[in-house]
């Protein structure tokens, strides 16, 4: 658990006396409303001085040997905060919103200036910032948002334990999904049926020891950011509706009538999406509630892929380690394409239209995919730009994974002959999605030569030392940021094995 600031509550109700006192004006939309940060302080842990202080008194003994005192533990450093309150004016597809970030400098130097990512920017016209401030209520004037990236110079060094919190207002105008941007195809946007928020808000990226921030650089294809764990509470407000409508989010609503809200700790992000004709499933596993939003007509399929992701979410909660979130949450994509969130996936609509009623199809294939994205990405992150591997290939091997457990007499081969062997895979499993000539090229080095690596891996160090290094690595680096030295280093830790020569078979030295 993560302790929350000290002085977080204080800091929302300032944000709250200055959203009353500060106007966001709009040339295109005015709203009716400045959306406002919830007044409660979102419950994620107590502090350390909110716990009760022990008093340890040394005991005489028969030798008037003093019993030493317990050696204290070290708090875990201060995640990121964000709260956010956002107004979505569904008729003229816009949304209003103000946030706030609260940014610890975890790292042993300090820092001259604040990085944020702007995903949203990357869109012609859809962003437009109003303003930021710092908590004590000074402007920031001197900002520079160029693409994606926003650099905010500090007015003093933010030292090392040290947090700094910020304002924003901003408003987002929607694009069409699959509009014109500077990356490929992604889900953000709009379609006739459904609108999805993701990558939708100002995020703060890592900030590594001797690199500085993590910041990759927008690509056609494969996934370029890098998102630190942290903690959020969304408040979500819904206007000009012309029907009831439904909202499928990465965290439980915990919301009131017309106001909704969610609270997601140590997440990697919170999206959402909403549509009128969602037909829900619901489950509940070992505490978790499991949701799947599809649209009617394909209601049949998206059973079996929901049902799919339960099963599969069972699997990997037992293999690598228990699901950390209260809910899992399963999108029928309007688009021919499906992307990984953390409590939350999208899964291509084109795999419901060909879903041939069988658990062999890719709609099933990959529903458990997904769900697995939740470890290697959710649980366990990494560089998705340079070293996509460590999630991509452990996916799409977790597919097969997932056959062998539940399908071990029809379709363990039946897997490799229609997910891999068909493309004939070449590359090296370490490529970036910059050095690859084209999205056939990426795919085929990463997803499936990297399935071919982790299945020879296996064979040669066994079972059981397989799932336990999986167990152990998804333990060791749980909410962080693993590299591929990680990796190899916790697997030198569970065999005698010499995979050097694997090594050199799949990975550009």
């Amino acid at each position: 658990m993560i302790a929350p600031m000290k002085n977080l509550h204080y800091l929302i109700v300032l944000f709250i006396i200055l959203l009353v006192l500060t106007s966001c004006s709009s040339p295109r939309v005015e709203p009716s409303s400045t959306p406002t940060i919830a007044t409660q302080t979102p419950t994620i842990s107590a502090t350390p001085e909110d716990q009760a202080e022990a008093t340890f008194t040394p005991t005489a003994t028969a030798t008037e040997t003093p019993t030493p005192s317990p050696t204290p533990t070290t708090p875990p450093p201060p995640e990121i905060q964000y709260v956010i309150s956002t107004e979505l004016d569904y008729a003229s597809l816009t949304l209003t919103v103000a946030q706030f970030i609260s940014i610890p400098n975890n790292s042993s130097t300090p820092l001259d200036e604040i990085m944020l990512i702007v995903p949203p920017n990357l869109y012609k016209d859809a962003f437009r910032l109003n303003s930021i401030t710092w908590d004590n209520s000074q402007e920031v004037t001197d900002h520079n948002l160029r693409g994606s990236q926003l650099y905010i110079p500090l007015p003093e060094p933010l030292e090392p334990g040290m947090t700094k919190n910020i304002l924003l207002y901003y408003e987002l105008w929607l694009p069409p999904n699959n509009s014109s941007s500077e990356v490929g195809p992604t889900p953000f946007g709009y379609t006739t049926r459904q609108i999805n928020l993701v990558d939708w808000y100002p995020f703060v990226p890592p900030y590594r020891e001797g690199q500085g921030w993590m910041i990759r650089e927008p690509w056609a294809y494969g996934e370029f950011f890098i998102y630190p764990a942290a903690n959020f509470d969304v408040t979500i407000t819904l206007k000009n509706l012309p029907q009831p409508m439904i909202i499928a989010a990465s965290a439980p609503d915990s919301g009131e009538g017309e106001t909704h809200r969610y609270l997601l700790e140590q997440g990697r992000n919170f999206v959402w999406s909403i549509s009128p004709s969602y037909t829900m499933f619901e489950e509940q596993v070992n505490g978790t509630t499991i949701r799947g939003y599809v649209f009617l007509p394909d209601a049949i399929a998206g059973e079996q892929a929901f049902y799919a992701t339960v099963n599969a979410l069972q699997l990997y909660s037992e293999l690598f380690g228990p699901y950390p979130h209260p809910m899992l949450t399963m999108v029928q994509a309007d688009f021919d394409h499906g992307m990984e969130y953390q409590g939350l996936y999208f899964l291509n609509r084109g795999f419901f239209s060909s879903y041939d009623g069988t658990a062999g199809s890719y709609l099933i294939a990959i529903a458990a995919h997904e769900t697995s994205h939740q470890w290697w990405y959710g649980l366990v992150a990494n560089d998705q730009a340079r070293e996509p591997w460590l999630d991509e290939a452990l996916a799409t091997y977790c597919e097969y994974i997932f056959y062998e457990y539940y399908y071990p007499e029809r379709l363990v081969d039946f897997w490799w002959d229609i997910r891999v062997n068909p493309y004939q895979p070449a590359g090296w499993v370490n490529s970036t999605i910059y050095n690859t000539a084209g999205y056939r090229d990426y795919r085929d080095a990463i997803y499936l030569q990297g399935a071919i690596f982790l299945n020879d891996l296996r064979n040669l160090i066994g079972d059981d030392a397989f799932f336990a290094f999986l167990k152990d690595y998804a333990s060791t680096f749980t909410n962080q940021i693993a590299t591929g030295n990680d990796f190899f280093r916790i697997l030198a830790g569970h065999t005698d094995a010499d995979f050097t020569p694997l090594l050199t078979t799949y990975f550009e030295r």
